[in-house]
C-alpha cells in the first residue's frame, strides 16, 4: 500500500483494527474528545489550517503526554504490518524521540528504522486497549494535571466570570448542554484558556454525546464557576 498521508487517518470512518488493541489515532482522538471536546476532524484542522493555534497547542500537548507514557512503559505499543499479519510488541525504547507528532499523524512506523522520520512506514501502531482503558480510568478519577500541557499562560489569567449563563446561551442550549462555542461565550475565555482550565484538573470536561460529538453540562460549569468565585 502507499505510505499514509499525515492526518488522513483521522478523516477515515473505517480504520485498521487489531484484536484487543486500539489504533494510535483512535487513542489520541479518544483522549482529545474526552478531555477537550476535539474530534478527528478538529485534529486534522488544527494541523492543516492556519489560525487554529489553540487547538494545535492542545493536541500537541496530548501527543507529548501519550508519547512520554509510551516511553515510560505506562502504555503498551504494538505494531502490525500493513495489509495484515501477526502483531508484535513495540519496544518502549522506540519511542525515544524528540518529536512524536509525525508518528501520531500517520499512526504508522518502519520498525527497522523507527528513529528516521524520513523512513517509509510499513506497520500500523496500536496500543493495548485494556492497559489504555485502565490508565485513562485511573487518571480521570484522580484528575492530575495533563503532563506536557503549558498550564501557565503568558499573561494574567482572566477573571472567573459569573456563574449565570447569558440569555443568548440558554436560548440555544437544549437540555442545558453546551457546545464549546457556547462555553467560550459564557466564560469570555479564549480556547487556550479553556483548555488550560481543563488540563489543570479543574474545569469540567465535556460529555460524549455520540461517536463524534460532545457537550458540556451547564450545571457542572455553573457549579465550578460558583465555587471558584467563592475562593
Amino acid at each position: 500500500m502507499t505510505a499514509p498521508v499525515p492526518w488522513e487517518i483521522y478523516r477515515r470512518s473505517e480504520r485498521p483494527a487489531s484484536g484487543g488493541r486500539l489504533l494510535l489515532a483512535d487513542a489520541l482522538e479518544y483522549v482529545a474528545t474526552d478531555l477537550f471536546g476535539l474530534d478527528g476532524q478538529d485534529i486534522v484542522s488544527a494541523f492543516e489550517r492556519p489560525g487554529d493555534a489553540d487547538d494545535r497547542l492542545a493536541i500537541a500537548s496530548l501527543v507529548r503526554w501519550l508519547g512520554a507514557l509510551l516511553v515510560d512503559g505506562v502504555l503498551e505499543g504494538w505494531i502490525r504490518p500493513f495489509g495484515g499479519g501477526e502483531p508484535e510488541r513495540m519496544p518502549a525504547s522506540s519511542w525515544e524521540l524528540d518529536d512524536y507528532v509525525a508518528r501520531f499523524a500517520t499512526s504508522a512506523v518502519c520498525p527497522e528504522r523507527w528513529s528516521d522520520p524520513g523512513a517509509r512506514p510499513t506497520h500500523w501502531i496500536f496500543l493495548d486497549e485494556r492497559v489504555f482503558s485502565a490508565w485513562w480510568e485511573e487518571w480521570a478519577a484522580g484528575r492530575e494535571p495533563v503532563d506536557g500541557y503549558p498550564i501557565a499562560g503568558g499573561s494574567a489569567e482572566p477573571e472567573i466570570p459569573p456563574a449565570q449563563a447569558p440569555a443568548s446561551v440558554l436560548a440555544t442550549a437544549p437540555g442545558r448542554l453546551l457546545k464549546r462555542t457556547q462555553v467560550l461565550e459564557m466564560t469570555g475565555w479564549s480556547k487556550n484558556t479553556l483548555y488550560r482550565r481543563i488540563a489543570a484538573a479543574g474545569f469540567p470536561r465535556p460529555v460524549a454525546m455520540g461517536e463524534s460529538m460532545s457537550r458540556w453540562r451547564l450545571e457542572e460549569i455553573e457549579a465550578w464557576l460558583t465555587d471558584r468565585r467563592r475562593h
